[in-house]
């Protein structure tokens, strides 16, 4: 089955095997941490870093896909964020955020 870990290195396009890749996820004693996920990410060479972000609506879309980021107490991989006005609320404009989700921990 797949997993963030495993999703992600598909979309970065990383040379991998799944079933190494998925081992070592499912071995890794952080796996659902961000501490882990950042560890795996930099034992396969790739720069990682995280950030809180405290407003949605306008710093996701400056955030190049894809990412990992934390839903409730889940991580999940983040393929595309679309962003869109939705009206006016006290005299302020108003935007939505959609994410394309593949893959959770």
């Amino acid at each position: 089955m797949k997993n963030t870990f495993v999703t992600l290195l598909d979309l970065l396009k990383v040379k991998h095997t799944k079933s190494f890749s998925g081992q070592y996820f499912n071995g890794h004693p952080y796996k659902t941490s961000l501490f882990g996920l950042s560890s795996m990410l930099t034992d396969y060479g790739i720069q990682n870093a995280g950030t809180r972000i405290e407003d949605r609506e306008n710093d996701l879309s400056r955030i190049g896909c894809p990412f990992v980021a934390q839903s409730g107490g889940d991580f999940v991989v983040v393929c595309k964020v679309e962003t869109g006005e939705t009206g006016k609320t006290a005299g302020k404009q108003r935007k939505s955020v959609s994410l394309k989700i593949l893959g959770w921990i």
